[in-house]
């Protein structure tokens, strides 16, 4: 090989080895850093979008729209009234016990229950003994249903007796929602 090949042969080598060079230490860490910034815009742009959704969506529930007052308005006329648990047990069993007198179902005896938890919320409890028809019972329970209160039926024990009118005994407790300083 000639002197002049052998330079032409060595110059593309080293021009070839500064390519790699180039290649390893400059080009390849600027495309990854180049590649991170484009995923952190794509994730940024992503978050954004949200973000915008999310403010819309909260847009309906600002403070002081109409909206909120009669979301509020509903929710208390649901509330039984009463400052105290007791207080609403006594509204509690005094809206039972219009609805029963009313309907010829025989009270037998009424008491509060203790206080238990619905959740980080607190519930009144009171207790009624009967004695109904299974058609009397049936409405009592839609009346309950239909009230629009915050009551609930925890539980109800019924025993069948024969060959008297009002051929159900029932213990029924009641639950009612307190929430204080509302």
């Amino acid at each position: 090989m000639s002197r002049i090949m052998r330079q032409w042969v060595l110059g593309c080598v080293l021009i070839g080895c500064g390519f790699l060079i180039w290649w390893a230490y400059v080009y390849i860490p600027d495309h990854e850093t180049m590649q991170e910034t484009v995923d952190e815009i794509d994730s940024s742009k992503h978050r954004y979008e949200r973000f915008i959704e999310k403010r819309k969506s909260l847009a309906e529930f600002e403070p002081g729209k109409d909206k909120t007052k009669q979301v509020l308005s509903r929710f208390s006329d649901l509330m039984v009234n009463g400052v105290t648990l007791d207080e609403v047990n006594s509204t509690t069993q005094q809206l039972i016990q219009q609805y029963i007198e009313k309907s010829g179902i025989e009270i037998k005896s009424y008491k509060s229950l203790p206080p238990q938890s619905w959740g980080e919320y607190k519930l009144a409890r009171v207790e009624f003994y009967l004695d109904a028809s299974s058609q009397r019972l049936s409405d009592l329970l839609d009346y309950l249903e239909h009230l629009n209160k915050v009551i609930r039926v925890e539980r109800l024990t019924i025993n069948y007796r024969t060959n008297q009118e009002n051929d159900l005994q029932v213990s029924l407790h009641i639950g009612t929602l307190f929430l204080e300083n509302i």
